[in-house]
């Protein structure tokens, strides 16, 4: 089987290093699986293809399997050649490379992921001062789902860029290809989940009247042909 392996040593605590591991995969969406008698987990879609990772702990020595799958079985994210620099791949070792720090932060007695306070509202005065009293709500800073929406926010960007384009070249007659036109929804799709909500929207919108202007191109050179 075609996989990436890595070895870490662990200066840390063997649970603190499961739960950054744990923090890694939740916020990449990896979901457990079994398959011929197997477990591991496995991200992503069938859009842009699938991510799988595992991982084990022996002694002080964390390993961590990652690979993707194609029509020929397991493949590494390391190998080389064009596969190297395929946007799944490239985005696999990235994020893989962000849990390693993550780990290493550890090791050196960092803290990771650390709580943040914010405010949210009153709930109260206190009785002697009459000070507001306020209601705290912690959340996590996670390195992990910063990274994800990152990613989610660069489709984004890529898709309403395209769309834009699709939309110049439909006015003349020039069409992308179904592919490309796929593609925008999912990655808009991908930026609605982020702060890009807007171009998310606008990528929607400048794909469908790129379609209906298409349409109508075709629809009139049928007529008067």
């Amino acid at each position: 089987m075609a996989r990436s392996k890595y070895d870490f040593t662990l200066n840390c605590e063997v649970e603190q290093a499961k739960q950054v591991v744990q923090k890694y995969m939740d916020a990449n969406g990896f979901k457990p699986i079994t398959k011929k008698g197997e477990t591991y987990y496995k991200a992503g879609d069938a859009m842009v293809g699938y991510k799988y990772f595992n991982y084990t702990i022996e002694g002080n020595t964390l390993t961590v399997y990652a690979w993707l799958k194609n029509a020929f079985g397991d493949m590494d994210i390391e190998g080389k050649g064009m596969m190297s620099i395929n946007v799944l791949v490239m985005s696999y070792r990235n994020s893989i490379q962000t849990l390693f720090q993550e780990i290493e932060k550890l090791n050196k007695g960092e803290t990771v992921m650390e709580e943040k306070t914010e405010e949210k509202k009153i709930t109260g005065y206190d009785t002697q001062t009459g000070a507001p009293i306020y209601e705290e709500k912690k959340e996590e800073s996670n390195t992990f789902q910063d990274e994800t929406m990152k990613r989610q926010e660069t489709l984004c960007e890529i898709g309403f860029w395209l769309s834009i384009v699709g939309l110049i070249l439909s006015f003349i007659g020039v069409t992308y290809g179904v592919i490309i036109y796929i593609l925008n929804y999912y990655f808009a799709s991908q930026g609605l989940k982020t702060r890009k909500k807007g171009k998310a929207i606008a990528t929607i919108v400048l794909s469908s009247v790129s379609i209906v202007v298409i349409i109508l191109e075709i629809l009139l050179i049928a007529l008067f042909s």
